[in-house]
């Protein structure tokens, strides 16, 4: 048997019983759920603000638009649903088209997770605004391109996950038209969504300007990701451990885990990871975090496919990079036919080590970076 069918089966194993015990412990958890139905005509955010900490509750919308006049906060073990519909097919994407929207008038997070055991599914969110604090000199964050100055960290996200865990789950839902981020301080599973045109303030260009962005160990699967003012999936100034503990890692080898994405027409990177773990020195050996990008469509982006800087521990492996049709839909190359960056910036952040990048189709892309010690391609 070949080292790579051994490790397809090994992995295989550990996913299934990985999953196995995921199942096990949210099955649990919903037991002890109640149902409460939130109607149209009902303030949705006062309603799930108001429901007790220890109380655990299926919060059910119905198939229309609710405005949020504050952020909407899911404590441990609470789940928000709309209407399931018909899944969407892009690619290896399969995505929700939900009919229950939340709508952010003056917030500057539409929903706001936290605590442990916390599901999100067939809900369509947008609309959080972002913050400037015109106190700061523009000096102090120069990734803002305003004239005076800054963006406020936190605001401006349509799901703020810092307060969740690895037990989070976000699936079926879509992600759009928020002022920074669709989702922040990833955490958990995110699955089988669709994120689009986030980033409408270009202050937060270069700050945490995505559709996903994390600085823990998350899954992001099965997402149909595409014209994102800034880069798709960015995993960022890792600082975590997470991978050791089961319950926290979201890839059953540890790690952050991206796999079978259509991330296209982007206006940064398709996806990136970046200075992770932070700090860390050249071959240190450090278990976590760990990063695993296999099985995404990778098209469009306007910097390029994806970059890896100042990070260590990463795989690329089996990514479709290029032009190429998607579904039903053709998709030119990446910017200047480059698939990957692999880059070390010299300065005093994580020093770029073991980065594996193989069995990759570029479709004529080029990757750059190959060449430097801490990197093989093949």
């Amino acid at each position: 048997m070949s080292d790579k069918a051994k490790l397809v089966i090994s992995t295989t194993l550990a996913t299934a019983a990985f999953l196995l015990a995921c199942a096990t412990l949210f099955s649990s958890a919903s037991a002890e759920v109640r149902s409460l139905n939130i109607s149209r005509s009902e303030d949705v955010d006062a309603k799930i603000n108001s429901d007790p900490q220890d109380t655990a509750t299926r919060f059910v919308l119905e198939a229309c638009t609710y405005e949020v006049s504050q952020p909407a906060i899911l404590k441990d073990g609470d789940e928000l649903a709309g209407p399931e519909g018909k899944p969407a097919e892009e690619g290896p994407a399969i995505y929700g088209k939900p009919k229950a929207r939340l709508v952010g008038r003056t917030v500057d997070r539409v929903i706001s997770a936290n605590g442990s055991n916390i599901t999100i599914e067939w809900v369509d969110i947008s609309g959080a605004k972002g913050a400037i604090d015109y106190s700061e000199p523009s000096a102090s964050c120069p990734a803002s391109p305003l004239p005076s100055g800054c963006p406020v960290v936190g605001t401006g996200v349509g799901i703020a996950m810092g307060s969740a865990d690895g037990t989070a789950v976000v699936q079926y839902v879509k992600v759009h038209d928020n002022d920074a981020a669709g989702i922040a301080n990833a955490a958990g599973r995110i699955t089988h969504s669709h994120f689009t045109n986030n980033t409408n303030l270009n202050a937060f260009l270069g700050v945490n300007a995505s559709a996903i962005k994390g600085i823990r160990e998350f899954e992001a699967a099965f997402n149909y990701v595409h014209d994102e003012q800034g880069n798709g999936i960015w995993h960022d100034h890792s600082l975590s451990t997470e991978g050791n503990v089961p319950e926290m890692s979201s890839n059953p080898g540890g790690g952050t885990w991206v796999h079978d994405n259509v991330t296209v027409d982007n206006e940064r990177w398709g996806i990136r990871y970046e200075y992770a773990p932070r700090d860390a020195l050249e071959g240190e050996h450090l278990p976590t975090p760990t990063f695993l990008a296999e099985d995404n469509r990778i098209a469009a982006n306007g910097y390029g496919g994806a970059s890896v800087v100042d990070a260590q521990n990463a795989e690329w492996r089996e990514n479709i990079f290029g032009p190429q049709v998607i579904g039903k839909t053709s998709y030119p190359g990446n910017a200047n036919g480059l698939a990957m960056r692999i880059h070390d910036s010299g300065g005093s952040r994580t020093d770029l080590w073991n980065i594996s990048v193989h069995d990759n189709t570029l479709n004529g892309e080029t990757i750059t970076g190959c060449s430097l010690p801490a990197v093989t391609c093949h």
